[in-house]
């Protein structure tokens, strides 16, 4: 096994054999950051006048997609425009969803009738509507990869 004094030797990097090696293992540690990607989230439709607050869960697999937020990545931003974005930074490549919903009394969750249809207003990565169900992760499903930022628009309504 190399040794930082052996690393030195092998690399040209100038310094004496403790200081040398730290730029190496500082770049590295900044170039696996850059590995990650990053999402950003625009919410519109949201209905300003009534307030509340606007949730945004980022689903890392199909667990509790899209009601048990619990099992998400969540934040919470005030509603006091139509629309708002949330940039998502250093998420691990992989497949995402998104569920987002505006909470109007506080409860922070997406209220329903007794049938669960919401009476809130919501909606999904890929905008995905289905009539007389929840919509599914693999409907919703978007890849990060380690490349450019992305963005995407989600619809939210009653």
């Amino acid at each position: 096994m190399a040794t930082i004094k052996h690393l030195n030797e092998i690399l040209p990097i100038h310094g004496n054999s403790r200081s040398g090696i730290l730029p190496l293992v500082l770049m590295s540690a900044v170039t696996l950051r850059g590995l990650a990607g990053d999402l950003c989230v625009t919410v519109d439709g949201i209905d300003s006048a009534r307030g509340g607050e606007v949730g945004i869960a980022l689903f890392a697999s199909g667990a509790g997609f899209p009601r048990d937020a619990s099992k998400a990545t969540k934040t919470w931003h005030k509603a006091e425009a139509s629309s708002l974005t949330h940039c998502l930074k250093g998420l691990a490549a992989g497949t995402y969803a998104i569920a987002v919903s505006q909470d109007f009394n506080g409860n922070r969750l997406t209220d329903t009738t007794v049938f669960g249809i919401p009476k809130e207003p919501w909606g999904v990565s890929n905008n995905i509507r289905p009539k007389l169900r929840a919509p599914r992760f693999s409907e919703c499903s978007f890849t990060i990869t380690n490349s450019a930022p992305q963005t995407l628009t989600v619809h939210i309504k009653i």
